[in-house]
Parts: C-alpha cells; structure tokens; sequence
C-alpha cells in the first residue's frame, strides 16, 4: 500500500464526548449549539486545515495534538474546550476554564482603544443583549409573585463543583455580606439556590433559615435572567450568573477567582460594597460593554460560524507549525 500524501503531517485527534453529539427531543439551545459548535471544529479541520494536519478520531491512534473536551490544565499536545456561560459561547484553548481559563485571566480586557464606541454599542446589541434570557440551565419556573420589584440577588453554586475551589469566603459568609448590604441601604434580599445542588444542603438550610427569620429576605426558584433583570446587584462566588449579570449591565460582586473578574467588585466588604452602590460611576455601561466586546474576542460564539471557524483554525496552527 502506498503511503498516503498526508502521512506526513501532524495528526489531530478530536476527541467528542457524547454529550456533544447527540440531541434528545425538545433539547434546549445548549445541546443545539454543542452540535453546531462539533460542526465547526469538524469542517475547520477538514477544510481550512486539511493541508496542515490529518485528522483521526479513535483514541487509540497516535497523535501529536489533541482536542479534548473540559480539560482543566492544557499541554503544548492539547487543546481545550467546553461551553461557556452562556449556550452559543465556548472556550477554545483557553487553558482552563473559568478561573483556570488563563489566556482570558492574563487578557486585558479593560482595553478602550481596540474599537470605536459605535462598534462596541453595535456588538453589545447584537451578541450580548439580543442573548438576555438565554441561560445555559433551563429555567422552567416564572418569578414568583411575592419576589419584590428591586432588590439584591445572591445566586448560589453547586459546593462540590471544582470551581468553588476559587472561593475567597464561603457561600454563608456571601450571604452575609449580601444582607448586611441591603439591611444598610434599605434593599430586600432574594437568594436563588443552584438547581443542581443534590448534596450539599447546609447552603440551602441556611438560605431558608435567613428567609425564615427576616422579612426582607425571600428564597426564589424562578427564571435567573428575570432576577437578573430586576435586580440592583448581584452577589456570586464565580458562577455564570455573574457573567449573565454582567451583560444586562449590573453591578457584579464576586467572591472567587473568575475569568470575568476585571469587569467586577471582587471580594469587597460590605462598607465597599455600600460605595460602589451609592457611587455614580461614570462611564458605567460603556466599560462594561467594552470588556463584553474584548471577552468575546477571546473565545467562540458560534452564531458567527466563519469567524468562529478562523479563531479555531489559528488556534490549532499554533500548536502544530
């Protein structure tokens, strides 16, 4: 048998799990948009980069890069990747995620001068606010009607999820932070527990126990965007809620380490966190717009398939030229 033109080049391995590959009957955007994401690294790598590498999908093969779903530490043999915040974004060789993701963390993305204002109200209307309401989790319950019209909201996480290992304070301290906020500038508070949480309850104990024992305390199970959206400020360790908040333009308060961390109040005590919200801060949206716009350039939104195709193209050049 004669050697193949190719033989020569590097070999990729793609590496799908499942998860990304099949869609179950009345799936949500997420799953939609893990399989349009699949597609574009599949015709990336066939089309755009068939001269620059072969492509194998057994993991028996040998290889010299490989593509590999939620890995946390990426070598010069791997790229990561996995779903971002919110369901059209994705990482892609971001070294990490969340917290780990260190080609966001080390970004500046504070940056004014990589594009007009024009261009950076135009990016926020059509990739960030036309997304308002889109949560990666599905969100089947309505505000419920005693949740006042304005308040602060503290969004919980999953204990045990590898991202809480980030946390500068634990989640009760949070909370606590969150009420002595609102008690002193005459807010009620709304804690919306994570609806994965199944085995960690002291969290969810002492939410219900804060609910119990003050008025101005209320527990919700409804739609996150919506709370987000009648919210005056948002408290979270690093979870997505943060992000989500970010991009209706709230005030954001984290207590972990994030990839999103330049654009929030991190850590503050309650006399800071006071401050920032009696403060007119000039210039308020237009930063946050503008980190929004510099943080998508980091990674893929996959309604923009031809951009999204060149970043993950350029991304897997680097690795093996």
């Amino acid at each position: 048998m004669k050697p193949s033109q190719n033989d020569h080049l590097p070999v990729v391995l793609y590496s799908i799990p499942a998860s990304f590959q099949r869609v179950a009957k009345n799936a949500s955007n997420k799953t939609h948009y893990r399989i349009d994401f699949v597609d574009l690294i599949r015709d990336a790598l066939a089309l755009d980069l068939k001269d620059f590498c072969r492509v194998v999908y057994d993991k028996k093969c040998e290889h010299d890069l490989r593509l590999e779903h939620h890995v946390r530490k990426e070598t010069p043999a791997t790229i990561d990747y996995k779903q971002n915040y919110l369901s059209p974004f994705f990482y892609f060789g971001a070294g990490g995620y969340s917290g780990w993701a260190r080609r966001i963390v080390n970004a500046d993305l504070t940056q004014t001068d990589n594009r007009s204002i024009n261009e950076t109200e135009r990016i926020y209307q059509e990739r960030i606010k036309s997304l308002h309401g889109e949560s990666r989790f599905k969100q089947p319950n309505p505000v419920e009607d005693k949740i006042p019209n304005k308040f602060l909201l503290v969004a919980t996480q999953v204990e045990n999820d590898t991202v809480m290992n980030l946390k500068f304070v634990e989640t009760r301290e949070m909370i606590d932070r969150a009420f002595a906020v609102a008690k002193q500038i005459g807010l009620p508070l709304v804690i919306k527990n994570h609806p994965l949480e199944k085995r960690n309850f002291s969290v969810i104990r002492y939410s219900k126990s804060m609910a119990d024992r003050h008025e101005s305390v209320f527990r919700s199970e409804g739609d996150i965007s919506e709370l987000i959206s009648r919210s005056y400020g948002v408290f979270v360790i690093n979870s997505g809620v943060g992000f989500e908040a970010l991009c209706h333009l709230k005030p954001v308060f984290t207590f972990g380490k994030s990839d999103y961390h330049q654009a929030t109040f991190e850590n503050f005590s309650p006399r800071q966190i006071v401050n920032v919200l009696e403060s007119q801060l000039i210039n308020r949206d237009f930063l946050l717009k503008n980190f929004l716009a510099n943080y998508l350039d980091q990674i893929v939104d996959v309604r923009y398939p031809d951009e999204s195709r060149q970043k993950i193209v350029n991304k897997v050049k680097s690795k093996i030229t």
